[in-house]
């Protein structure tokens, strides 16, 4: 075999849709920048790994759409993959400074910063880096969440509270500044009315749907008058059945068919900013499908899921959760046996007493015909038309 040149022995690091790696120039009209960070703060914590997954999963994209866009995306923006912000997830505001400059270097270049997260908490380096060069920006937020959380001084920084920071310091304008897909539940009450205070128009899921996709969009299109728009994309406006991989996922989203009906319903938008955000990659237990259980309750886990005593005790069946036919005689269970109201092994004789009594219910009275000449009172004859049982010998 020939001396091969490097390019032909050595692979580049995993790129966005195989996009070139490097810095962008005067011909790059779009760079992606990987966000690995996240506060910490949600339940399903793991955002910190969206972007290389995103990467990953994005060699499953072709370039050319035949129907919609047949031409290539990458070639036609010059996009370039910028790698991920270098930063340590458990400094916040080190974080914030670096993911900051990173983006402002994106900006400067002249080229469309397209950052993946990361949890939402990022949205406030991204924006104050954008809003630098871009003045009178408007925001438009797809989300399950208003993001419009009050903080306290001791946790300012969170991924429920990037919306207030951005209102609060000016980097967008709030009266023609959407949220968008607004659905889920939340821990307190008047988050609607929170966001609404800040000057934000707040459209829910269901009004979205109704009044339709490219209606709504065409609203924001009027208000927005060509301004520079900041479009933050948060993937719980999906529903977990087909974006289980999020950092708060919420049953009753929109289905993958409709999510792209609304971006294809984004035209004629000065778009300055793409932030997509709680890229959450599922580890290695399938919970997928169980999240949208989470929402049907306990009915159908009282009709069809387990007991929850067999559940505490698996490895073997226990008395109740055994058929009645096999289930233990009384007398049978010592007091430091299984106990009812407690799930395994105890020693606090409640079967003790529960034999007891269910053995003395059990004894045959005084006045008791039996079906043996055993089991017969004393003093008292048995009928003739009885007849001895033949386990009695």
């Amino acid at each position: 075999m020939d001396r091969l040149s490097d390019e032909e022995l050595f692979t580049l690091p995993p790129t966005f849709m195989s996009a070139p790696y490097g810095r962008p120039g005067p011909g790059n009209r779009a760079a992606i920048l990987g966000i690995p960070f996240d506060c910490g703060t949600n339940v399903r914590i793991g955002a910190r790994g969206g972007p290389d997954a995103v990467r990953q999963m994005s060699a499953l994209m072709r370039r050319f759409n035949p129907t919609h866009a047949d031409f290539d995306p990458v070639t036609a923006l010059g996009l370039v993959d910028c790698g991920n912000v270098k930063l340590t997830p458990s400094k916040i505001v080190d974080a914030f400074e670096r993911t900051e400059q990173a983006v402002d270097r994106i900006v400067e270049a002249g080229a469309i910063p397209i950052t993946i997260g990361g949890d939402g908490s990022v949205t406030v380096p991204v924006a104050r880096a954008v809003a630098k060069k871009h003045k009178n920006m408007v925001a438009l937020h797809i989300d399950s969440h208003t993001d419009s959380y009050p903080y306290q001084e001791s946790e300012k920084y969170n991924s429920a509270t990037q919306f207030t920071h951005v209102a609060e310091e000016g980097l967008v304008d709030p009266e023609f500044s959407w949220h968008v897909g607004i659905r889920s539940t939340t821990y307190a009450k008047d988050v609607v009315p929170r966001a609404q205070s800040l000057g934000y128009k707040v459209v829910s899921l269901d009004d979205l749907i109704r009044g339709g996709f490219a209606q709504r969009m065409a609203e924001f299109r009027d208000g927005a008058k060509n301004r520079p728009v900041y479009l933050c994309f948060d993937m719980d406006v999906f529903d977990p059945s087909c974006a289980p991989g999020v950092c708060t996922p919420s049953w009753g989203g929109l289905s993958a068919r409709e999510g792209i009906d609304l971006l294809r319903c984004l035209t004629d938008l000065n778009i300055v900013a793409v932030d997509v955000n709680t890229v959450r990659p599922r580890d290695l237990r399938d919970d997928g499908p169980a999240v949208p259980a989470d929402g049907v309750g306990g009915g159908g886990l009282k009709r069809k899921g387990p007991s929850l005593r067999s559940i505490a005790k698996p490895s073997r069946r226990t008395p109740w959760s055994a058929p009645r036919h096999r289930r233990p005689r009384a007398g049978r269970i010592r007091g430091d046996g299984f106990c009812p109201r407690h799930p395994g092994p105890c020693g606090c004789g409640h079967w003790r007493r529960s034999c007891d009594r269910r053995r003395d219910s059990r004894r045959p009275r005084p006045t008791q015909v039996g079906r043996g000449p055993r089991s017969a009172a004393p003093g008292i004859d048995r009928p003739e038309s009885s007849r001895p049982c033949r386990r009695s010998g």
